[in-house]
């Protein structure tokens, strides 16, 4: 009985320790690039663990230089689907590599659950990369491991005060909504009444005629063939470069895991 009892205690201490390593295992901030210190690494860690504590809400921030055959919309969701224990989160991913096609995306941020409606709203997408392009591309440029770490802190921060404010994304201001459609109401009206009273004057001078002499014009020439040349054409090719403060595009699907996501991705 002694012996059984035994095994049980080593079977039980082992399955201890593996559920322990394999929740160790999981990665709130993954660097590919080797650019950030581990320093770094550790306080964006400690961050998003708080997070994770304090909301059950996962935040993962990742940089990396290849993607592999992957869509970075794919590559997004399913490293949430190997590294988050919840349902709620939201996963930031940008890639340092080099593509040969210019409109392919080298950031996405996606949201699950209640992380939806931070990563699903243009605006909100729009604002965080405002702030966050010029450290992330001054980080892929310089391989600064300081603009990642300065980048991941705006990233962070927008998680923390979204699980704050209760998950509910960031507010529409009603009052400035109708202020601005009683604005544009007046401004319409204007235009068109004065556009109204300038044509009204027009038909003001018209007067009738008796005959049908003053409605000739002299001196008129008759064309009977024309044709354009050109002596010459200038085409002018200008490459397009992404806005950063572009919210970029919106994703939206299932994840390999099951999960459902919005999001949305660009190029800086």
């Amino acid at each position: 009985m002694k012996k059984i009892l035994s095994v049980l205690f080593i079977v039980a201490l082992l399955v201890l320790l593996v559920s322990v390593n394999a929740s160790a295992a999981k990665r709130h901030v993954i660097d590919n690039t080797g650019t950030m210190t581990s320093d770094q690494i550790s306080r964006i860690e400690a961050t998003c663990k708080a997070i994770k504590a304090e909301y059950s809400f996962d935040v993962i921030f990742v940089v990396t230089n290849t993607i592999g055959s992957k869509t970075l919309e794919r590559y997004t969701t399913d490293i949430y689907d190997a590294e988050c224990e919840f349902e709620d989160g939201v996963i930031f991913v940008f890639n340092t590599e080099e593509f040969g096609h210019e409109d392919e995306d080298n950031w996405a941020i996606i949201g699950f659950g209640k992380g939806k409606k931070l990563a699903g709203n243009y605006d909100t997408r729009a604002a965080l990369m405002d702030k966050m392009s010029y450290d992330l591309k001054r980080g892929r440029d310089n391989k600064s491991g300081e603009n990642f770490y300065n980048a991941s802190t705006y990233f962070t921060n927008k998680c923390r005060s979204f699980c704050a404010g209760g998950f509910k994304g960031d507010p529409v201001d009603a009052g400035k909504v109708i202020i601005r459609i009683i604005i544009a109401l007046v401004i319409g009206f204007v235009i068109a009444y004065a556009v109204t009273k300038k044509e009204k004057k027009k038909l003001t001078t018209a007067v009738k005629q008796m005959g049908a002499m003053n409605y000739m014009v002299k001196d008129r020439s008759n064309i009977t063939a024309a044709r354009d040349i050109f002596l010459y054409s200038q085409t002018t090719k200008v490459r397009r470069e992404s806005s950063s403060s572009s919210g970029g595009h919106s994703y939206g699907g299932t994840s390999g895991g099951g999960r459902s996501y919005s999001g949305g991705g660009g190029r800086i």
